[in-house]
């Protein structure tokens, strides 16, 4: 993947004002180790941090020059021919410089039949414009700052902070939503007040030229904007599989060598790594679980079905191991960019990540397939959000299928006077099923109590529904559902040195998905139906018939220390790390010292124990971020 940052003023800068890139550079070198170059003008500078991941087109200069503008692009194109075709471009063009040519030709709003993993900046200093803009799904981040005089922008979002113009006090909502909700992400916010994403699927255009710096922003797709509609069921599971096969074959079509693979022992996995063996690829594959040979088998542990992928397959997975570790192999990349690391503390203290899940599981299984010469890790990332999808059978109610809802409880309902229990049981569920859905979505971690009330009374209160996961998978992707973790594979891949492939958030596959009727998700008591049809010549009968993958496995594991410890020396750090000055504005710190003092606690307690720290790590984090980045 490549890093991109720049900024852009109003004003002709003063000699020494461009120095401040070098921050910006620092931070997205671990995006990019291929080349890297800074472009300067008079207004502002431009760079980038390109990484190759074909060796067909190699891209050798960072700063792009085409038609009067300088361009940064992070790009990574699976329709190459379309482009080509379009621009006369030659073959072996670099995917960055022809997704600009085809941008300059056809317009920033042509993005919609681009199928990539894409964001970038064009400067265009002559109109004294700057364009961003980002893919359809949000694969790959973009952050941006905007104030009367200035625009910035950074793959990572620390190359902000690096920027002393910045705004970084952390957003009074963000804070609100982590402790009272523990659900704080939207499509474009952060928990920086002065830092925004740019959304996906737009393109913003900001203009220097009058008084004000004017910015416009525009949608070039939408996810499920059309119904599809096909004659029979076999149409519609035959394009799905053609669907998700294409994506497949395009990402490996775009990489050179060794291609590494996430293998949970769940349907999205399996069947991606499936089509990547039969496509004739060596792969690495990698599972989050623990080693069979060092934790034995559950019973329904998910490692039997990875076993028995494998033995069809004639593939090897290689297992998480208990003992491993990503902080030295993180440590060499930040010092290798030139960024300060704090000796002491967790790694999450220690690196500067951002607020975020499962860290560990994604930086460790990066790491481990770059030491095995690859430079893509596949995920199957998107699968439950829409593709393969779990769904409640109160979607079908939901998209207005009445007859298909009816049918299917009819259809799981029994015994005698089965008609009239079927009406009973339909009534009884839409109205437990409405009732649930207008109750606000609150995370398992969230602890309002600690939240000062003066602050809370602060807060501007939106009105939120249920999660949409189960039930409306266009609201629940629009809404940013899936971006806490395309982010964090975004940020923790360049850690490992790879770039993530997300094959079911190919926007064709997931908008397909989305937008087929509800009813083909759920066959009797059996979700995933479609998907399990469209690929059922290809699983072993344990991935076919799997209904809930757990990752029953830890049951087996042993702790090496009393759990209390552990918990008392992180509740510990995570206390100590809030910067009390900051924080007191928000946080109700009596109640704060309480959790310190409190010794250990019942297993009653322990949840409610548990779900405040990890509310105090969220807010401790986003702090650290600022101290460290910001050279604090």
């Amino acid at each position: 993947m490549s890093g991109i940052f720049g900024f852009y003023t109003k004003s002709i800068l003063k000699e020494g004002d461009r120095s401040e890139i070098s921050g910006m550079l620092s931070w997205n070198r671990a995006y990019g180790n291929a080349c890297e170059g800074v472009y300067e003008c008079m207004r502002g500078a431009l760079g980038c941090c390109v990484e190759s991941l074909s060796e067909s087109h190699v891209q050798s200069v960072p700063v792009l020059k085409a038609d009067g503008k300088s361009a940064v692009i992070d790009a990574l194109i699976f329709n190459r021919e379309y482009l080509i075709e379009k621009t006369a471009a030659s073959s072996d063009i670099p995917d960055a410089e022809l997704l600009l040519r085809y941008i300059i030709k056809c317009g920033p709003e042509a993005l919609k039949d681009v199928n990539g993993d894409f964001c970038g900046a064009v400067l265009d200093e002559e109109k004294g414009s700057l364009l961003l803009f980002r893919d359809h799904m949000g694969i790959r981040p973009l952050y941006y700052y905007r104030d009367d005089g200035c625009v910035a922008f950074s793959t990572d979002l620390r190359g902000l902070i690096a920027l002393p113009l910045v705004d970084t006090d952390i957003d009074k909502e963000w804070i609100y939503g982590i402790v009272a909700k523990y659900d704080a992400d939207t499509l474009d916010n952060t928990p920086y007040i002065g830092i925004r994403c740019v959304t996906p699927a737009t393109y913003m255009t900001f203009t220097f030229t009058g008084e004000k710096i004017k910015s416009r922003q525009k949608a070039y797709w939408k996810l499920g904007s059309r119904r599809i509609r096909l004659s029979s069921e076999q149409e519609y599971v035959k394009e799905l599989r053609a669907l998700i096969t294409d994506a497949v074959r395009r990402r490996l079509d775009a990489i050179s060598g060794i291609v590494g693979a996430e293998l949970s022992g769940g349907l999205d996995s399996g069947v991606i790594d499936i089509l990547i063996n039969r496509a004739g690829r060596e792969g690495v594959y990698y599972s989050w679980s623990p080693d069979p040979e060092e934790v034995e088998y559950a019973e329904n542990d998910e490692r039997l079905v990875i076993r028995d992928i494998c033995a069809q397959e004639n593939i090897t997975c290689n297992f998480a191991p208990l003992s491993g570790s990503y902080e030295n192999g993180t440590a060499e990349v930040m010092e290798k960019a030139q960024i300060r690391i704090p000796q002491d503390g967790s790694p999450d203290f220690r690196f500067a990540f951002l607020p975020s899940n499962n860290t560990y599981y994604i930086i460790r299984g990066a790491q481990f397939v770059k030491s095995k010469g690859t430079n893509v890790l596949f995920t199957g990332h998107g699968g439950d959000e829409g593709v393969s999808h779990r769904m409640d059978p109160y979607e079908m109610f939901w998209h207005r299928e009445y007859y298909h809802y009816l049918k299917h409880i009819w259809s799981v309902t029994k015994g005698r006077r089965r008609a009239l229990r079927t009406i009973k049981k339909t009534l009884k569920a839409i109205v437990f099923s409405i009732r649930e859905k207008r109750e606000t979505y609150i995370g398992p971690y969230a602890s309002p109590e600690l939240l000062k009330d003066s602050f809370v009374k602060t807060i501007r209160k939106r009105k939120e529904g249920a999660l949409q996961f189960g039930y409306d998978p266009k609201g629940y992707i629009r809404s940013g559902g899936s971006r806490n973790r395309l982010d964090n594979m975004a940020l923790l891949g360049a850690y490992g040195g790879i770039r993530y492939l997300v094959p079911y958030l190919d926007h064709r596959v997931i908008d397909y998905a989305v937008s087929i009727p509800r009813y083909l998700y759920i066959r009797g008591g059996v979700t995933r139906y479609i998907f399990r049809e469209a690929f059922k010549d290809i699983m072993p009968e344990s991935l076919y018939r799997l209904n809930v993958k757990e990752d029953t496995s830890a049951r087996n594991i042993k702790s090496q220390e009393d759990w209390y410890e552990g918990f008392a020396r992180r509740k510990a750090e995570i206390i100590g790390h809030l910067d009390r000055d900051y924080w007191s504005s928000y946080l109700d710190f009596e109640k704060i010292d309480a959790l310190a003092k409190k010794g250990r606690p019942s297993d009653e307690e322990y949840g409610e124990d548990l779900s405040r720290v990890m509310v105090l790590l969220k807010c401790a984090l986003a702090q650290n971020v600022i101290d460290v980045a910001g050279g604090k």
